[in-house]
């Protein structure tokens, strides 16, 4: 899976504004992540998997949230 986030160092800015040269600066973070074997399966049919696997990607949006706040405190 790869990960990717988009940092906009300016607020209310989004990716329009970048095309559109109206921003200064913008981070971008790409990173690969294998998924191991534990987060294949059958997440319509498996309960036990399904929690699993959302409690991983909820992991991952934390992560990410605080890959942002350290982005941002930065600039």
């Amino acid at each position: 899976m790869i990960n990717v986030t988009i940092v906009y160092s300016e607020p209310n800015k989004r990716f329009w504004d970048f095309l559109c040269g109206r921003t200064q600066r913008i981070v971008v973070k790409a990173e690969l992540i294998p998924i191991s074997p534990e987060y294949q399966g059958d997440y319509t049919n498996d309960t036990e998997f399904r929690e699993k696997f959302q409690s991983w990607i909820t992991d991952l949006w934390f992560q990410k949230d605080q890959n942002i706040k350290d982005i941002l405190g930065q600039t």
